[in-house]
């Protein structure tokens, strides 16, 4: 997924392409960046690090890095786990290669026998 927004500079700077995973049956660990839907606006999602958690884990305080740019749970309050979509587990870098330019998507076509879906599973992410 692609980072748009300064809110988690300096680990994910704007146009960052992250690789995210299900989230845990458990919930998110204090400290991983997650995907969460906007309590306020459902149809935004936003990329932001837990900093804590309730006890039993059910609501979620989420921040950005860097706070003078962030909208987070300072703003809207505590987030339910059920909204956290996803956990990032690696950064893709560099983005895009330098293979993949104008000519890349048809250098991978040839490659791989067929036109290649360069935007499946992919969308972006407000920091």
């Amino acid at each position: 997924m692609r980072v748009a927004g300064d809110s988690m500079r300096p680990t994910l700077a704007d146009g960052a392409w992250v690789v995210v995973v299900a989230p845990p049956s458990r919930g998110p660990r204090q400290g991983q960046v997650v995907v969460a839907v906007h309590p306020q606006r459902s149809e935004l999602e936003l990329i932001k690090r837990v900093v804590a958690r309730t006890a039993d884990g059910s609501w979620l305080w989420l921040a950005g890095d860097d706070p003078a740019r962030s909208t987070d749970s300072d703003d809207f309050g505590p987030v339910s786990r059920s909204a956290i979509r996803a956990v990032a587990v690696a950064r893709v870098r560099p983005w895009p290669p330098r293979w993949l330019t104008a000519s890349g998507p048809a250098l991978l076509a040839s490659r791989a026998g067929g036109a290649p879906n360069l935007a499946a599973g992919a969308g972006d992410l407000r920091g």
